[in-house]
C-alpha cells in the first residue's frame, strides 16, 4: 500500500486528505482540515506525507535506512 485511504461513505480520500478527514473527527484536531484548505498548505502536505509514506519503514521497525547522497547505512541502536 502506497498510502493510507479512508471511505468516508461518499468518497475516497488518500495521503493527507485521509489525515485529514480523520483529524476532523478528533476534537483536538478539528483545525487541521480547515488549514490544508488554505492555497499552498494543501500541496506542502501531501509532499510532507509522501516523504513520510516512503520511509514509514524506518520509523515502524528501525529497520536499515541510508541517508540520502551518503554511502553509509545507519542501524539505530
Amino acid at each position: 500500500m502506497r498510502e493510507l485511504r479512508v471511505w468516508d461513505g461518499h468518497g475516497l480520500h488518500g495521503g493527507a486528505q485521509a489525515i485529514a478527514w480523520m483529524a476532523g473527527r478528533c476534537w483536538f484536531l478539528i483545525p487541521l482540515p480547515y488549514l490544508l484548505r488554505m492555497p499552498g498548505i494543501h500541496s506542502l502536505a501531501n509532499r510532507a506525507y509522501q516523504a513520510i509514506a516512503q520511509r514509514r519503514h524506518c520509523l515502524i521497525d528501525g529497520s536499515t535506512c541510508a541517508i540520502p547522497g551518503s554511502d553509509h547505512n545507519h542501524k539505530p541502536q
